[in-house]
């Protein structure tokens, strides 16, 4: 894989000219380019009625999108898609799941190797992102194909039944699916047999009425999110938490500048998702139709991040069901329960974990973040089964106090994941350290004492509250401010 900055001269060289004549980087133009080209182009699939046309056209778009943003890079990356669909033809279809998510994973873990020899600790945006997603799909689609190959009997969840695929699509099928151009970005991708319905116009996609003002809903929520991280970046700049002068700020200061850095860290990310998500709500792809109750049209198929959740959730779990749901997901669905039938639990869960970290890319502080958060998950699990076994936990102070934890640790871990760079991190370790000893702390105390045997809730009560309503696993803070106990539940 050539490197980014020598193999995008023809993409670079107009952002570049554009990016002088405004006053602002190539890169900015790139992404400003990226997010906005895909939703006329979501329009115009959507408007395309023939199923072939529809193929076609997305297919077409998709390569010329991403010559458009990388160049030549674009090269290797449709023949990781090439290599991917002659596994699928090749491979026999008992293992074709693993072997194309270890190919797809091989890839990814090259390309982040060549960007750090060749980019280490810049955030530059490069094809990186494409095969972050690529490996995602290739690795989903060889999955469902692979159900495809067994009994329905043997598929014991709805996901892996309504995914199976008893044939292989078409090149053309999978091509367009693999480079939709409203998805290749910044996602969401979605599985293959929606976009299979969405193409040829059945189930669910039969009648889309109007995106317009979905897409714009989402437009604008990016909008907002914009000026919220332009607001706070400009008060609250990442430096405060890089020197030593973290250190000489007192405690409460400290950790409020930490907490406020790592929101606008979060905001950074959504502000591409949010963006990215218009252009798969103009193309009608996020069409989920008419909500029973409400009788209004739904536009949550799929999506990559739920904002309230990750704010306010007070569970960590409850957070990664919330944040980057493409990733989440495909790891949850494709990688763990995957791993959970060949080897026990635990070791299912830390290796999901790995697995999210060579996602991610090779800074060495990428496993510290994912470790620590598989840890802080598993104290999270037991807090939780103690919550279950105690009423006076479930009350507002407690979980009050538990969401103030929550979010300043992963305050901490948004900090470590975003400034990459140890020299920079140094002092930030010395100012935290209390947070990740406390979660190790926890985790010892749970795993390795009888504290937490003697007072673990079982799966039966646990069961009986969650379906009363006085309680659930994805509770948040502000569910005490509903007005009952069924309105906590349903949120």
């Amino acid at each position: 894989v050539a490197n980014v900055e020598s193999s995008n001269q023809l993409s670079l060289s107009l952002a570049d000219y554009l990016g002088n004549m405004l006053g602002v980087s190539g890169d900015q133009i790139n992404f400003v380019f990226g997010v906005l080209m895909p939703i006329p182009t979501g329009f115009l699939i959507k408007a395309l009625k023939n199923p072939q046309a529809r193929l076609i056209v997305i297919a077409v778009l998709g390569i010329v999108f991403q010559f458009v943003l990388y160049g030549y890079s674009t090269l290797p990356y449709l023949g990781e898609i090439i290599v991917g669909y002659l596994l699928l033809l090749l491979v026999n279809r008992k293992y074709v799941g693993w072997i194309v998510t270890t190919y797809g994973l091989g890839v990814l873990i090259f390309v982040h190797i060549d960007r750090m020899v060749h980019n280490y600790g810049n955030w530059k945006l490069g094809i990186e992102t494409s095969y972050m997603l690529q490996c995602i799909h290739l690795s989903a689609i060889s999955w469902d194909y692979a159900d495809g190959a067994l009994d329905p009997a043997e598929l014991k969840t709805a996901d892996r039944k309504k995914c199976a695929l008893r044939e292989l699509p078409s090149f053309l099928e999978f091509l367009a699916s693999a480079i939709n151009p409203t998805q290749s970005f910044a996602g969401p991708d979605c599985d293959f047999v929606d976009f299979h319905d969405y193409v040829y116009q059945q189930g669910v996609y039969k009648d889309i009425p109007s995106t317009i003002l979905p897409c714009l809903k989402r437009f604008g929520t990016g909008i907002v999110l914009i000026i919220i991280y332009v607001t706070l970046l400009k008060y609250f700049p990442q430096k405060l938490v890089r020197g030593k002068h973290f250190l000489e700020a007192n405690f409460f200061l400290r950790h409020f500048q930490m907490v406020v850095i790592a929101t606008y860290t979060q905001v950074k990310y959504m502000i591409g998702w949010t963006m990215a998500e218009s252009a798969v709500c103009a193309a009608g792809q996020t069409y989920n139709g008419i909500d029973p109750k409400t009788k209004e049209h739904k536009w949550d198929r799929f999506y990559s991040v739920e904002i309230l959740g990750v704010e306010f959730s007070i569970f960590s779990w409850a957070v990664t069901e919330c944040w980057n749901r493409n990733a989440h997901m495909w790891l949850k669905r494709n990688i763990y329960f995957r791993m959970n039938r060949a080897i026990n639990q635990q070791a299912a869960i830390y290796l999901t974990y790995i697995v999210s970290a060579f996602w991610h890319g090779f800074y060495p502080f990428y496993f510290v973040v994912f470790i620590l958060y598989g840890i802080a998950t598993e104290n999270h699990k037991e807090i939780y089964k103690l919550c279950i076994k105690y009423p006076l936990l479930r009350k507002f102070p407690f979980m009050l106090c538990l969401y103030i934890y929550t979010f300043v640790g992963i305050s901490y871990l948004g900090n470590v994941f975003d400034i990459l760079l140890f020299r920079y991190l140094k002092f930030f370790f010395i100012g935290t350290a209390w947070i990740p000893i406390s979660h190790i702390a926890l985790f010892f105390i749970f795993k390795f004492t009888s504290f937490s045997k003697l007072n673990a809730a079982k799966d039966e009560e646990r069961k009986a509250l969650e379906k009363s309503g006085d309680f659930h696993y994805m509770i948040r803070v502000y569910d005490f401010f509903l007005p009952s106990a069924k309105d906590k539940s349903s949120q």
